[in-house]
C-alpha cells in the first residue's frame, strides 16, 4: 500500500580530541489498504561527544495523521525537539528546544466545472511553545486558493495572520533572550502560464504589514523558461524583495543587545540549464547571485522584557550599513545505471563576499563578487536500490522453485 520503514544513521569524526557527532532516526510512512489515510513519523536522537569527552544526547520526533482519500482532505502533525538535540555538524540545523502543532485543511474539485481544471481550497494553522521551559513561541494562520484554469495557467492566492510572539533566537544567546515580535498580515498572489507550451513564465506578489513600527515588505519575483527540444531548455528567475522599517539585532556592546530599524533590499537572480543526452543520463547547470543590503537608521537595547528601548551606542560602535553577495555556478551530472540506482558527479564553485557598505548598484556588486577569491568543490554520490521483491524472488527461484513466468501460466491472480 506504498507504505514503508526506515533507517537512517549518518556521523562526524574528527581527528583529535574535536567533537564528534552521530545522528540516528527511525521512519515510517503507513497507508491503509484503500490508501485513505496515513501516519508518518521519525524519531531521532543524537549524540555529541565533546573535547571535553561529555556526552550530550538529544532527542526529536515527528508524529503525523492524514486523510489522503477524497475531497476532503486533513493533517494533524506535531514536532519536538528537545534542548540537547543537534545536527549542526552534518548539514544545515535551524533552532531547537520546540514543540509544534500544525493543522491542515483541505478540499479539492478534481473533476472539471466551466472554467477550471482542478480547483483547491486550503487552510492552514500552527502553534509553537518552548519544549523546556514551557513558554509560548508563535502562532499562525493562513488560507490559500488555487486553480488550473481551462487554458492551463494556473491562478492562486494566500491570506495570513500572526498575532505577536517570542522570539528566543534572534538576540543571538542561545535562547537566554527573548525578543517579542509584533503581529503581521500577509497577502499573495500569483500565476503562471501553461509549462507544456515551449515558452512559459509566472509571478507572484507578496506583500506584509508590520505592527511594530510600521513595517512594510514587499516580494515580487518572475520566471520564464524556454524549451529547445526535448533535451535542452533554459530558464530564469529573479525576486525583488525590499522590506522598510524592519527591526532585528544588530550587534552587542558590553550587557547590551542592541536592535537596528533598517531598510533592507534583497535581490536574486539564477539562471539553469538542463541537457538531456539520452533518458538515462543528463546534465544541470545552474547560477545563482545573491545580493542583500542593509541601511540602518536608529538603534534599540533589548529589554529583559523582551520590548525595545532607544540607543544610542557609543563612538565605537560599528554603525555602517551592510552588504552580503554570493555567487554560485552548480554543474551536476547524473546517470541512472539501474533502475532506481544513479550515480551525481557535482562541481560547485561558490563565493561569499560582505562588506560595510552599500551602493545600490547590482552591477558593480556582481562585479565585484566575480573578481573576489572562489572555492571549488567536487563530490560525487552513488544511490543503489535494492528492490526485496526481486531478492526474494530470486532467492526462490535459486532453490529450484519454478520461474514466475510459467508458475501462473494459466492462473488468475488477484
Amino acid at each position: 500500500n506504498n507504505s514503508s520503514v526506515s533507517f537512517i544513521n549518518t556521523n562526524v569524526l574528527r581527528n583529535g580530541s574535536s567533537r564528534d557527532a552521530n545522528v540516528s532516526a527511525a521512519l515510517f510512512n503507513i497507508n491503509n489498504k484503500k490508501n485513505t489515510y496515513n501516519w508518518s513519523g521519525k524519531v531521532a536522537a543524537s549524540q555529541l561527544s565533546e573535547a571535553d569527552r561529555q556526552n550530550k544526547t538529544g532527542y526529536s520526533h515527528t508524529l503525523g495523521f492524514s486523510k489522503t482519500g477524497g475531497r476532503f482532505n486533513f493533517e494533524l502533525s506535531q514536532e519536538l525537539v528537545n534542548d540537547f538535540f543537534n545536527i549542526a555538524d552534518l548539514g544545515y540545523f535551524r533552532t531547537k528546544n520546540f514543540l509544534d502543532h500544525s493543522l491542515y485543511m483541505g478540499y479539492k474539485w478534481i473533476k472539471p466545472g466551466k472554467w477550471f481544471n482542478q480547483l483547491r481550497i486550503n487552510y492552514n494553522a500552527g502553534y509553537s511553545r518552548t519544549f523546556k521551559g514551557n513558554q509560548y513561541q508563535n502562532f499562525y494562520t493562513n488560507v490559500n486558493a488555487n486553480t488550473q484554469l481551462k487554458n492551463l495557467w494556473r491562478v492562486g492566492g494566500f491570506i495570513g495572520y500572526n498575532p505577536g510572539g517570542n522570539d528566543f533566537y534572534e538576540a543571538q544567546t542561545n535562547g537566554k533572550d527573548l525578543f517579542r515580535t509584533p503581529r503581521k498580515f500577509i497577502t499573495e498572489a500569483w500565476f503562471e502560464t501553461n509549462n507544456a507550451k515551449k515558452y512559459s513564465f509566472g509571478t507572484s506578489l507578496n506583500a506584509s504589514r508590520h505592527q511594530l513600527f510600521k513595517g512594510r515588505s514587499y516580494y515580487l519575483g518572475f520566471f520564464h523558461r524556454y524549451r529547445f527540444s526535448d533535451k535542452l531548455s533554459l530558464s530564469q528567475e529573479v525576486s525583488y524583495q525590499p522590506f522598510s522599517n524592519n527591526i532585528g539585532f544588530d550587534n552587542r556592546e558590553g550587557a547590551n543587545a542592541v536592535f537596528a530599524l533598517r531598510n533592507r533590499v534583497t535581490t536574486e537572480n539564477e539562471i539553469e540549464a538542463k541537457y538531456s543526452f539520452n533518458n538515462k543520463s543528463g546534465i544541470n547547470i545552474s547560477i545563482r547571485h545573491y545580493w542583500s543590503e542593509v541601511e540602518k537608521n536608529n538603534f534599540f537595547r533589548l529589554e529583559r522584557d523582551g520590548s525595545l528601548e532607544p540607543y544610542t551606542p557609543s563612538a565605537n560602535y560599528n554603525r555602517n550599513n551592510f552588504a552580503f553577495n554570493q555567487f554560485t555556478l552548480f554543474a551536476e551530472y547524473v546517470r541512472q545505471f539501474a533502475p532506481g540506482s544513479f550515480i551525481n558527479v557535482v562541481w560547485k564553485n561558490e563565493n561569499v563576499n560582505q562588506s560595510n557598505f552599500a551602493n545600490h548598484h547590482y552591477f558593480k556588486n556582481l562585479n565585484h563578487t566575480l573578481q573576489s577569491p572562489h572555492g571549488n568543490s567536487l563530490s560525487v554520490r552513488i544511490i543503489y536500490f535494492l528492490d526485496y521483491i526481486d531478492l526474494k524472488k530470486s532467492r526462490k527461484e535459486g532453490k529450484g522453485s519454478m520461474p514466475a513466468s510459467r508458475r501462473f501460466s494459466g492462473s488468475r491472480t488477484e
